[in-house]
């Protein structure tokens, strides 16, 4: 029976996941937190290349605050607000000589970082995720 289970969990996690990957877009923007892999080291020494940030959706922002927002449709930023006026931002990347050249609409920004993961505590969650896997699907 549980040998069962777990096999029907990994199906639809299996369907979950490509669902996931071809609608990412309309699914991402639905969710109130979201995961995103650091691209660049614009943000060092806070943000390095390789780190993994959860953000969130909120309806106001502060200087300060480390936020990801999109150029474009397809393209996101994330840096820290360095000036508010009413819903328009100033950002600047923490490691960059200048601020950003374009004023952020608050439409425009996808959430504030409330969690960063470097490389050593996403090694510590892989494998704490791979111990209650391997503990759930255990006969006892």
């Amino acid at each position: 029976m549980k040998k069962n289970l777990g096999i029907l969990i990994i199906i639809v996690i299996i369907i979950l996941s490509v669902c996931a990957i071809r609608n990412r877009n309309v699914i991402c923007e639905k969710l109130p937190i979201r995961l995103l892999i650091v691209r660049s080291n614009s943000m060092y020494p806070t943000l390095k290349k390789g780190d993994v940030i959860l953000i969130k959706k909120y309806n106001n922002y502060k200087q300060g605050d480390i936020v990801t927002y999109a150029e474009d449709s397809n393209y996101l930023i994330t840096h820290r607000i360095i000036e508010k006026n009413n819903n328009s931002f100033k950002t600047k990347g923490d490691n960059n000589n200048s601020e950003d050249d374009k004023t952020i609409q608050l439409e425009n920004i996808k959430g504030k970082v409330i969690i960063i993961l470097n490389r050593k505590s996403q090694v510590a969650i892989i494998l704490l995720v791979f111990f209650l896997l391997s503990f759930c699907f255990l006969k006892i």
